[in-house]
């Protein structure tokens, strides 16, 4: 029995040492290369923020504000320094009209003979024009109220701007707009 331990214990020792030598020893040749994984699914795009987007605050203008009373038309510059060249070779800007609890976007006409309002800008300002269609002078006015939205092109502008076609957006409504958007009414 004894010879049995002491063969059993030689056989450990050498078990061991050559566990110690084999875990010292050189590291082997790379193996080959495994297959690929498969690719995963894509996720769906977010919809484009609204960055570059500039809204303005709802402003008044009064009937002493307006050059030409008296006369068939009526004029207001606003200073809009958000108005670039590059957004008015490629940009969009949009008037819209508050009165009452009624917002429209320019152009708007109130009746078939009456206001008729639109708009044209230039770098750093907007121009707002009143007129009756049926050429009458505007002797009075009351307090109307205007906000304008600035909506940078995209790199790829020639029918889209942020993301939206240019004629879906002109005819989206007040709300649709600031929603689209992310703007506060």
């Amino acid at each position: 029995m004894k010879n049995a331990i002491s063969k059993t214990k030689y056989v450990l020792m050498a078990l061991i040492i050559a566990i110690t030598v084999s875990c010292n020893g050189e590291d082997g040749a790379i193996g080959p290369q495994g297959p690929a994984g498969q690719n995963g699914i894509n996720g769906i795009d977010g919809v484009d923020g609204n960055a570059n987007v500039i809204a303005s605050d709802w402003f008044t203008v009064t009937q002493s504000d307006w050059s030409g009373i008296g006369s068939t038309k009526i004029t207001e510059a606003i200073q809009a320094s958000e108005i670039t060249q590059d957004i008015v070779d490629v940009g969009v800007v949009l008037v819209y009209h508050r009165f009452n609890t009624q917002t429209r976007q320019l152009p708007y006409s109130y009746s078939p003979n009456g206001l008729h309002l639109v708009y044209l800008f230039v770098p750093s300002s907007i121009t707002i024009e009143g007129f009756h269609l049926n050429g009458t002078a505007i002797n009075n006015i009351s307090p109307l109220e205007f906000r304008y939205v600035v909506i940078p092109s995209t790199k790829n502008a020639s029918a889209k701007v942020a993301g939206v076609d240019l004629n879906k957006i002109k005819k989206m409504s007040y709300k649709e707009a600031m929603d689209y958007f992310g703007l506060d009414y």
